[in-house]
């Protein structure tokens, strides 16, 4: 480094927390992660991971136990409101968009059983919706 140049900073890793829900099912009305387990992932780099990476990881986070879908939500949220499938590295990148809006941090759900979830969502909307009609 020539004499007289700042210094480069090295960047920060911000902490970010994934509260990883899985071996649950989904149940209607309202849409709710039911029975599962949780662990929280915080020493995990989701910055520029890809969705293939993030599957391996998940993989190595629920070993004895096959999935077939991926969603987030922002955390605390209902699910019917914010849920979305990940299923390609630009899924995840809105994801962390969703996380780092809200303090660093994302619910992520495993979906075991094949259920059509985005067709719950929209049952569920629609049943909040006949409850809030006024006669």
């Amino acid at each position: 480094m020539a004499k007289g140049q700042p210094k480069k900073k090295k960047a920060k890793k911000v902490v970010f927390t994934v509260y990883f829900r899985y071996n649950g099912i989904f149940t209607s009305c309202p849409l709710k992660y039911a029975q599962g387990e949780m662990k929280d992932v915080n020493d995990t780099y989701f910055d520029e991971m890809s969705y293939k990476h993030l599957l391996e990881v998940i993989k190595r986070l629920v070993p004895r136990s096959s999935f077939k879908r991926v969603y987030y939500c922002q955390n605390g949220t209902k699910l019917n409101l914010s849920i979305k499938e990940i299923k390609s590295d630009q899924d995840i990148v809105d994801m962390l968009k969703v996380g780092y809006d809200n303090r660093n941090e994302v619910d992520m759900h495993v979906e075991h059983f094949d259920y059509e979830i985005m067709e719950m969502v929209e049952f569920d909307r629609n049943e909040e919706q006949k409850q809030n009609i006024i006669i």
